[in-house]
């Protein structure tokens, strides 16, 4: 998707099993129309989306004949406005994607019946330094809502170091916040109500790279998320997590 900011943690890194924390400026890809302009450094671009889709900005798609908790096909814009220099880069780049309706089915009986679910949007942007041949900075920021009605925003970092000609290491760290939300309402209360939530991530690698049809490295990612607890008087609660993988990758 051309909401898709590609700085930052996880638009500018090498990211083969890491980069799963929820700091990310990815709305996920979509099926498009796209129509693109291009005159030296500047590039433009507007698309037409299939929203269909399974995560926060998408609908989940073709849920007619089953009344279980679900989104209807939906469509969405996209906009994306580019420099790329050979010292500094940035983008700035918007997308909306259609709620659709929600089929629900009351788990105490009554009427399936359907629900108007949330508009999705995600406004972002990123800068990116380039230090020669030894080093580049990329950075990125948004702010949006899901489709449960959640608003967030979002800062994150990376960068990237050659310390030598096969090999290259990359750091990066971000935080999200989202607001409190009571989710979308279903007549009977309010579902996937969403507490005030914080998270902060860090991630590095290691590759390297003998050929180019070869790259071994070694990741880790580490990420901490607090949020008040569904109930307020149980207070808040924390949730850790860690990955370490060894990563070949071969090229043909």
């Amino acid at each position: 998707s051309l909401g898709n900011v590609g700085y930052g943690y996880d638009g500018a890194c090498s990211c083969y099993y890491i980069d799963n924390s929820d700091v990310y400026t990815n709305p996920g890809d979509a099926v498009q129309l796209r129509l693109s302009w291009e005159s030296g450094p500047i590039g433009f671009a507007v698309a037409l989306e299939d929203a269909t889709g399974s995560n926060a900005f998408s609908t989940a798609g073709d849920n007619d004949g089953f009344p279980s908790l679900g989104l209807n096909d939906g469509l969405g814009v996209a906009a994306e406005v580019k420099y790329s220099g050979d010292t500094v880069s940035g983008e700035i780049s918007a997308v909306w994607r259609e709620g659709g309706e929600y089929g629900y089915a009351p788990h105490l009986g009554g009427a399936p019946h359907r629900v108007d679910g949330s508009d999705s949007y995600v406004l972002g942007a990123g800068l990116g330094f380039a230090l020669g041949d030894m080093a580049s900075i990329s950075l990125a920021a948004n702010i949006g809502r899901t489709n449960y009605d959640a608003d967030f925003w979002n800062v994150n970092a990376l960068v990237s170091a050659n310390l030598s000609d096969s090999v290259h290491a990359e750091l990066g760290a971000g935080y999200k916040h989202y607001d409190e939300t009571d989710g979308v309402n279903l007549g009977g209360g309010p579902a996937n109500p969403i507490p005030e939530r914080d998270t902060w991530a860090i991630m590095g690698g290691l590759y390297y790279e003998p050929v180019a049809q070869l790259t071994i490295g070694v990741e880790a990612e580490y990420s901490e998320t607090e949020q008040d607890h569904l109930v307020p008087a149980n207070g808040s609660r924390t949730a850790e997590e860690t990955t370490i993988d060894l990563v070949t990758v071969y090229r043909f």
